[in-house]
């Protein structure tokens, strides 16, 4: 009986070890930036009194979205920035009010942004420079114990077809 005792003790012993040194989940971050037009729809709904002769292609919604998996420590959350960082940032590019409109959610796991930006006269180049500051941070694993920082412009994809 005690040979039956033992080796059940080993066995236990061994599968403890094996779970305690199993691979851990890998963080993985996912960050989409687009800058698009604007559909009919989304342009029937903002307010454009003020500006001269303005159309639809005077503007581009720009949607970022960030989501990580296997954050760790559950104090961990992604630090987004404030609408007033988006808006002061594309406005002081060329010191014109282009700052639209917007919305935002976040949870610890995620960021989403929407804003409308008016972008007549702007290059893809000038949106990625005016927005080159707005940053979101993500925290690591523990283990590495850095903090990640994406700068949301390195990540804009810019489509034209609406």
């Amino acid at each position: 009986m005690s040979r039956i005792a033992s080796f059940s003790m080993c066995l236990v012993m061994i599968c403890v070890l094996l779970l305690a040194c199993g691979k851990k989940e890998e963080q993985e971050v996912s960050l989409e930036a687009s800058v698009l037009p604007l559909t009919d729809e989304q342009y029937d709904k903002i307010r454009t009194s003020g500006l001269p002769n303005p159309v639809k292609d005077d503007f581009r919604k720009v949607t970022v979205h960030v989501e990580a998996r296997h954050l760790t420590d559950s104090e961990a959350v992604i630090d987004g920035p404030e609408f007033s960082k988006w808006q002061q940032s594309i406005d002081s590019y060329d010191q014109t009010d282009r700052f639209w409109d917007g919305s935002s959610s976040d949870t610890a796991t995620s960021y989403t942004s929407e804003i409308i930006i008016y972008s007549k006269g702007l290059s893809d180049e000038d949106i990625k420079k005016a927005f080159s500051e707005v940053a979101i941070s993500v925290p690591a694993a523990k283990e590495d114990g850095r903090t990640r920082v994406y700068h949301v412009s390195d990540y804009f994809v810019f489509d034209y077809t609406d």
